[in-house]
């Protein structure tokens, strides 16, 4: 196949909440420290140009538009990539949502602890998470400084994304909380896990 025959598929999700989920992968793979060198910006319209340039054949999806489907994630994908009256498969129709599960606000409160402790390993993570995820608590936001160092770092992310999908419905700010202290309960369930 020549180049001008291939298309590419750029699934954009609002730079917002793509950068709150990123801040908290971050997180999970790295510990806090991991934000000070890691972009928090999607960088899409370098991204989307960069493709431009070596086929025209580029189609922009809404992520959002995609997740709030009645017809589901990849029945939804598949429907903006191919024909009308096109023939999709039962199974995909009916295909569940399988995201990588997030962790509440206090596991990755006592991940980057454990990280700062140096008690996270290659072998011992996989295990941490399988704990951590068991935890039901407030869903995790970014401390006020983190809020405004991500809403700096995609200001032009958000107006791009706006340009593409101007119907797309805004999300005003993000949402910004305390950093959460390691008080009796995080101390229990840290004490807990590192005993296991």
């Amino acid at each position: 196949m020549s180049l001008g025959n291939i298309f590419f598929v750029a699934c954009l999700r609002d730079p917002a909440e793509w950068a709150v989920s990123h801040v908290q992968q971050i997180q999970k793979l790295k510990g806090r420290k991991g934000l000070e060198n890691d972009s928090l910006s999607p960088h899409y319209e370098d991204v989307v140009t960069h493709y431009q340039s070596l086929t025209k054949n580029v189609i922009l999806i809404n992520f959002e538009d995609l997740i709030t489907a009645k017809e589901g994630v990849t029945c939804s994908f598949l429907l903006n990539l191919m024909p009308p009256q096109s023939n999709i498969p039962k199974e995909l129709i009916n295909l569940g949502k399988k995201y990588n599960s997030s962790l509440c606000h206090e596991a990755i409160e006592a991940l980057n602890y454990m990280y700062e402790m140096n008690l996270v390993d290659k072998q011992n993570f996989s295990g941490l998470l399988k704990i951590l995820r068991s935890w039901k608590g407030v869903k995790f936001k970014p401390s006020h400084e983190l809020a405004q160092q991500i809403e700096n770092s995609i200001a032009g992310d958000h107006l791009y994304y706006r340009a593409v999908f101007p119907s797309a419905k805004p999300i005003t700010s993000i949402s910004s909380g305390e950093k959460p202290q390691l008080d009796e309960y995080l101390l229990q369930k840290l004490s807990e896990i590192l005993i296991k």
